[in-house]
């Protein structure tokens, strides 16, 4: 345990990473989520604009 520096800086520094990568997890959860929906969506529209 020794060989570790527990500045304060350090673990905010690895607090700060860790937040990041849980954002960006869920943010990609989130565009998996909205994709299908969303082209789904441009599918529809694309169906609804074409003239009859």
């Amino acid at each position: 345990m020794e060989g570790k520096t527990k500045t304060p800086a350090g673990s905010a520094a690895a607090r700060g990473k860790r937040s990041l990568a849980r954002k960006s997890t869920a943010l990609s959860q989130a565009v998996q989520l909205m994709y299908p929906i969303c082209s789904s969506l441009d599918w529809i529209h694309f169906v609804v604009s074409q003239p009859l």
